[in-house]
C-alpha cells in the first residue's frame, strides 16, 4: 500500500466537514475527507434543504466491509451529525460538557475560536454547538476550523524549522 501523507484529516462529509475541506484546500493544505454512513452528512436526511455545499446528486451504496489504514497527518478535523457523538474522545484531554458537546476556547480578546483544550484539535459544527446545530452554523464553524488548523500548521512548521539554541 502506498503511503499518503495529508496535512489534515476531516472526519465527516456533512456541511462542517465539506466547508472545512474547501477552506483547507484554498489554503494549499492537502485534506483527507473521511465519509461516514450518510454521504453529505445528517443534513441529507431532511427534505428542507436548499443550496447546500456538497449535496450529493445520488447516494452511494454502502457496504459492511470497512478497510482500515493508518495515515500520517498534520491534524484531524472530526465532523458529526445532530447528536454530539463524541464518545471517540473518551480518554483524551478534549473537554466536553455534560451532554457531550466539545468545549472550545476563546482568543486573547474573548472571541470564540474552534480551538479545544488539546493543541492541534479543533471542533466545529454540531459537535461544538448545542444552541443552533444548523447547516449554516456548521458551514461557518467548519470554515473557521480549517482556518484555525491552517494557522496551527503554519506555526508548528515555523517552530519545527527554527534553530534550537543550546546553553553555552
Amino acid at each position: 500500500m502506498a503511503e499518503d501523507v495529508h496535512d489534515l484529516v476531516i472526519a465527516g462529509s456533512g456541511v462542517a466537514g465539506l466547508s472545512a475541506a474547501v477552506y483547507a484546500t484554498r489554503a494549499d493544505l492537502d485534506p483527507l475527507v473521511l465519509e461516514g454512513d450518510e454521504p453529505g452528512g445528517q443534513l441529507t436526511l431532511t427534505t428542507d434543504v436548499e443550496n447546500y455545499l456538497g449535496f450529493p446528486k445520488e447516494k452511494a451504496e454502502s457496504g459492511t466491509d470497512v478497510e482500515r489504514e493508518t495515515v500520517d497527518v498534520g491534524g484531524v478535523f472530526y465532523a458529526v451529525g445532530h447528536t454530539p457523538s463524541t464518545e471517540f474522545l473518551d480518554g483524551t484531554d478534549v473537554e466536553r460538557d455534560g451532554e457531550g458537546y466539545i468545549q472550545t476556547r476563546t482568543d486573547e480578546t474573548g472571541r470564540p475560536t474552534t480551538n479545544t483544550a488539546v493543541n492541534g484539535v479543533f471542533a466545529a459544527g454540531d459537535v461544538a454547538d448545542p444552541a443552533y446545530r444548523q447547516a449554516i452554523t456548521a458551514a461557518g464553524t467548519g470554515s473557521m476550523a480549517a482556518l484555525d488548523a491552517e494557522q496551527f500548521l503554519e506555526t508548528f512548521a515555523e517552530e519545527a524549522q527554527s534553530p534550537v539554541e543550546t546553553p553555552a
